[in-house]
């Protein structure tokens, strides 16, 4: 998918911190996200996302909401992202690809309704988790 110049151009949106591009037709996770130092909570909701590329995921991500979209696999690199406490990814069939995917420490909400994990976290259930 072809991006408008402006969200090719996050990156020099130093203070941004929050982006919501909910019900639009996005294909795919802007990888100009993860050139955003700053940002924090990304929602996407409703588009018609199918690949989320690790190069995506800005460093500072503490909420990831991809709810009804299209997406099969999530990057392993997911793990990474050790702020991490929201992760919204009801209304897909998702897999999280990588063995290494660890639950942040201050993860605290979770929506994962028919999701299929290779290999279960370890330590995933000492946290809570909401099935929408």
């Amino acid at each position: 998918m072809l991006y408008p110049a402006c969200l090719m151009n996050l990156h020099r949106l130093h203070k941004l911190r929050v982006i919501f591009c909910s019900d639009n037709r996005f294909t795919s996770l802007p990888e100009a996200l993860g050139a955003c130092p700053h940002l924090e909570m990304v929602g996407f909701k409703a588009n018609k996302i199918r690949h989320v590329s690790a190069a995506a995921l800005p460093k500072k991500l503490r909420w990831l909401i991809l709810t009804d979209n299209q997406i099969s696999e999530l990057p392993g690199e997911l793990g990474a992202c050790t702020r991490l406490q929201k992760l919204m990814l009801a209304g897909n069939r998702c897999r999280i690809c990588q063995a290494r995917w660890q639950p942040a420490p201050n993860w605290n909400c979770c929506v994962l309704p028919r999701i299929v994990l290779h290999k279960y976290p370890t330590g995933c259930c000492h946290y809570p988790v909401l099935h929408g």
